[in-house]
């Protein structure tokens, strides 16, 4: 016997029976079933179209309709169940994949505006109706934005008493400006970094952040040391307008302070020189803007492909898996003195809108003018 319809007969109930499961789908889940009576159940109506369809085809007297054929009503009865089954089960469950995959990319591509748990969205569809987790979904979305302004609003509320009191601090340094002091205002400058952005790059309940700050040094000015600390140059490296050396770090850092130091390109000696420089604080420091940095980095061609891959190691090595750079402005509007970086385990803040990173961006510069100041008053060189 075959599984196939092999009459017109079959085949219309078949259509009829797909369609009706079409019906029973949409209309069952189009709606809210959510405090609703079971007579007035949307979902019981649709039922009964399909039972109504089931017993036209199971009583119907199909052998008087087609004189001289022999009507098997079970094999029909089959064909009707397996079409209402198949496409309502296609539809809801299309449905709710369409309804997972949105909310998935919602998530990844707007991680800040995405409800906070709990909040199941299939599982509301699933459950009460496309109607219901539309209105769950919405709803989820202003608790989350009335929880976020709360929070912003208390926020602000410390950071305003946070930075007088590093304000006070970099005030101290300046009667006092030994390098005692210049060391611990530094660092604390960097852990408070790392405490403000906190809201910004933490997921779930662990959070690591580290902050280091790299001071720019024109390259003519360098020692034999600091240049030996070079990393991830190439060609001559006279071209280079200053090295960008690490300092200090809020908390103990993977890499040793004076023995890091990036190459910036010389924009008065390289033609294009934004696409030879390199990803994250030289780029920031040539852009005198804050850049966040993680994931798939691209390189310009003409960055050699050993350099790529050694940046590409070292990253791989690290305890952080993204990081954002942020210039120390100096005296006026020329040239940053240099560049503050906050490293994280969180994928966050790369996921999250422009605006949003520019908003941390404005909230840190407080702190990385006041860096600067301090390292102002007792440059190096």
């Amino acid at each position: 016997m075959s599984w196939l319809p092999t009459t017109v007969l079959e085949v219309v109930v078949l259509v009829l029976g797909c369609l009706i499961g079409l019906i029973f789908a949409f209309s069952a889940w189009r709606g809210s079933t959510k405090d609703t009576p079971l007579k007035e159940d949307p979902r019981i109506k649709a039922l009964l179209w399909g039972l109504g369809g089931l017993l036209v085809t199971l009583l119907g007297d199909w052998d008087g309709l087609l004189k001289g054929s022999t009507i098997d009503k079970p094999r029909l009865l089959s064909f009707y169940a397996s079409g209402f089954l198949g496409v309502a089960i296609i539809a809801i469950t299309s449905t709710a994949g369409v309804i997972l995959v949105r909310s998935w990319w919602e998530r990844r591509t707007n991680p800040s505006e995405y409800p906070e748990q709990p909040f199941h969205p299939v599982i509301d569809y699933l459950s009460y109706g496309y109607q219901y987790y539309m209105k769950e979904y919405q709803e989820a979305v202003i608790r989350k934005r009335a929880r976020d302004s709360v929070i912003f609003k208390d926020f602000m509320g410390h950071y305003a008493v946070i930075l007088a009191a590093h304000v006070a601090l970099v005030g101290r340094y300046l009667d006092s400006p030994t390098p005692e002091v210049r060391k611990d205002s530094c660092k604390r400058l960097l852990e408070q970094i790392c405490m403000v952005a906190e809201p910004y790059l933490k997921e779930g309940h662990e959070y690591y952040a580290n902050a280091n700050y790299m001071v720019a040094v024109p390259y003519k000015d360098t020692t034999e040391e600091e240049r030996k600390s070079l990393h991830f140059g190439w060609g001559d490296p006279s071209r280079y307008s200053h090295l960008l050396i690490l300092e200090d770090y809020a908390y103990p850092g993977t890499t040793a302070p004076g023995k890091f130091a990036l190459p910036v390109e010389d924009p008065e000696k390289t033609n294009d020189y934004l696409e030879l420089t390199l990803p994250g604080a030289p780029e920031a420091f040539l852009r005198k803007d804050a850049l966040a940095v993680g994931g798939n980095i691209s390189f310009d061609k003409r960055v050699p492909v050993e350099i790529q891959e050694k940046i590409k190691q070292y990253l791989a090595r690290q305890k952080f898996t993204c990081f954002i750079s942020l210039i120390i402005p100096g005296p006026g509007d020329y040239m940053p003195i240099g560049v503050v970086n906050i490293e994280t385990n969180h994928q966050k803040i790369l996921q999250a809108k422009e605006e949003t990173r520019t908003e941390l961006a404005k909230i840190l510069q407080p702190f990385c003018m006041l860096l600067g100041v301090v390292l102002v008053k007792g440059k190096r060189r």
